[in-house]
């Protein structure tokens, strides 16, 4: 028996080979469909989702996992682990936390639920760097301590076409995303150290929206930095975006770990689709 096992859900937007290469169970977010509820990744694939997304009148929703997925996550690692470590999207943004709370304090076991207070990939980093510390025997207290440390070294940007979409779902206000519109400016958003999503930049073009987020890499290398970047750039039916951003990272750092691919369904939900990010932290 091991001694922590991790658990996290599919906003964390890691490919499953990594997810089975370590042991993490994932719980999956819901999204909304008129009157219909999909799980991600059981019910409801990438490919279906953004197919049915450019189609949708009225857009589609999401909801927090439901506590009985946390807890039929805590007594499948329970099989295997004497504790459970879970790690959550910011709780600013998604009701995910309250849910492994509440299954937490109603399961039997040892389970300490930690608040990412990011999302995505950059949650994802966390959830590798957690699986990667479990893996050598190390305690929930240790595994949380590594992901407390290693949380303000990981940076997440993403240039979004319009920021209509976060306003509808109250992630931005009114008045942002109204004069982001008026204007044509293209936003560089970022989920801040409190989880919050704010707006980091604003540009004139799409070009340079793409450009700005190799810069912001750059500008946020740490001086006594080891050159080693660990980076994932994801989009929103997006792909040749995508591509090009990654690309022009490839040129500039020396990369020793990168991933590549969609924006899992519960956040291109609240962004739209044209969704570009970056997410990333350089080793010292």
């Amino acid at each position: 028996m091991t001694r922590v096992a991790v658990i996290t859900d599919t906003v964390a937007n890691l490919p499953e080979a990594v997810y089975r290469r370590y042991g993490v169970r994932v719980v999956p977010q819901i999204v909304i469909f008129g009157e219909t509820s999909y799980r991600e990744g059981i019910d409801l694939t990438l490919e279906e989702f953004y197919r049915r997304l450019a189609l949708a009148d009225p857009l589609p929703i999401t909801s927090r996992p439901t506590p009985q997925s946390y807890l039929e996550a805590f007594e499948d690692a329970s099989r295997e682990a004497e504790e459970v470590v879970v790690l959550t999207p910011s709780a600013r943004l998604s009701g995910a936390y309250d849910a492994a709370m509440t299954a937490a304090r109603e399961w039997g076991g040892r389970a300490t639920i930690v608040d990412t207070k990011t999302a995505s990939i950059a949650q994802g980093f966390l959830v590798l760097e957690a699986a990667r510390v479990a893996s050598t025997g190390a305690s929930a207290a240790e595994v949380e301590t590594r992901v407390r440390q290693l949380r303000p070294r990981v940076a997440m940007y993403a240039a979004v076409h319009t920021l209509r979409y976060l306003q509808r779902t109250g992630r931005v206000g009114r008045a942002a995303a109204a004069v982001g519109s008026l204007l044509q400016i293209k936003p560089i958003i970022t989920i801040g150290q409190d989880g919050v999503v704010d707006t980091a930049d604003r540009v004139r073009s799409w070009g340079r929206a793409l450009e700005r987020l190799v810069e912001l890499i750059a500008s946020e290398r740490p001086a006594m930095s080891s050159g080693r970047l660990h980076v994932g750039v994801m989009h929103a039916e997006a792909r040749d975006d995508g591509q090009a951003v990654l690309e022009r990272i490839e040129e500039r750092f020396p990369i020793v770990e990168r991933y590549f691919g969609y924006f899992t369904p519960a956040v291109a939900t609240h962004t739209g689709p044209g969704l570009v990010g970056v997410s990333y932290w350089w080793e010292t």
